[in-house]
């Protein structure tokens, strides 16, 4: 199967891709786009054919371009006109159970930033919400607020396809572990053992489930698409990168590596759904 990319390639004229290939090669030389932004672009098959063709003109119109930073900021922003794009994950029925994780401090900005509340309110939100304290009014108010300000990235139990608790596979709880197997960055958060912020509820109620691409994760460097392509059956999601380059990860012959690939897609932004359970996770000395 072809990707989005070579389909859109193909309608341009033999010129227009020598071009393009040529302006490809530099940005690759450069390091501009980090490691696998390039290589994904180039071979996602969940890029829908309106994405692919805009950023094959994009490339067009920088084929001149010496300084990658100006195509750069413009790859991040045609990135966010074409988020969810990869059309319906094709596993159905749904998960049952999908977990988020996101760094605790950043959720709470994000709480507050996209309903508009005080950074204190966010908080006694969240700690009611861990205890299982929530009040009747608290509960409404907490179903009036948006989760996220954009698309959410999440994961289900691939073994059970969704019927267990999102990150059952977890040894033990641990924010570092959960980060690796997600493929979380490896920043500021992770050097400063940050509080990690896990969240499940039901599939279904995060409305449709999207596969993940290259504008999805726009230059996040622990994103890769699928490829070769797998059995259309396995065809359905993506699978997460974990820190394979990270000296705590372990292999196995018996046991493979440890943490484990998890499938990923995105939904939209939606307010809380009920119910939802939410835990803070440490990382362990």
């Amino acid at each position: 199967m072809p990707s989005a990319w070579d389909t859109a390639l193909k309608s341009r004229s033999r010129r227009v891709r020598a071009k393009i290939r040529t302006t490809i090669a530099k940005c690759e030389e450069s390091g501009a786009f980090g490691n696998f932004t390039i290589r994904n672009l180039l071979h996602d098959r969940f890029l829908s054919n309106s994405a692919a063709n805009d950023f094959v003109d994009l490339f067009i119109s920088f084929s001149n371009a010496s300084d990658f930073s100006s195509l750069k900021s413009a790859f991040i922003q045609l990135c966010r006109s074409h988020a969810l794009c990869g059309g319906e994950i094709g596993l159905k029925p749904y998960p049952k159970r999908i977990g988020r994780a996101i760094d605790k401090s950043r959720f709470i900005n994000i709480l507050v930033t996209a309903n508009a509340i005080t950074r204190s309110r966010a908080e006694r939100l969240m700690q009611d919400l861990e205890k299982g304290t929530l009040t009747g009014t608290r509960r409404i108010l907490l179903a009036s607020l948006y989760m996220s300000e954009f698309g959410v990235w999440i994961s289900w139990d691939r073994e059970s396809n969704g019927e267990d608790p999102p990150f059952a596979f977890l040894r033990s709880k641990d924010a570092y572990e959960l980060r690796n197997a997600l493929g979380l960055p490896i920043d500021r958060a992770v050097l400063r053992r940050q509080p990690l912020l896990t969240f499940e509820y039901s599939g279904r109620a995060a409305g449709m489930l999207y596969r993940p691409t290259t504008a999805d994760a726009a230059d996040f460097l622990r994103f890769s698409v699928r490829q070769p392509p797998p059995p259309p059956e396995s065809d359905w999601y993506g699978l997460t990168v974990p820190w394979q380059d990270d000296p705590h990860d372990k292999l196995q012959a018996s046991k493979g590596l440890y943490p484990p690939k998890r499938p990923e897609a995105l939904h939209g932004k939606i307010k809380f759904p009920q119910p939802i359970t939410c835990e803070t996770l440490y990382t362990k000395p």
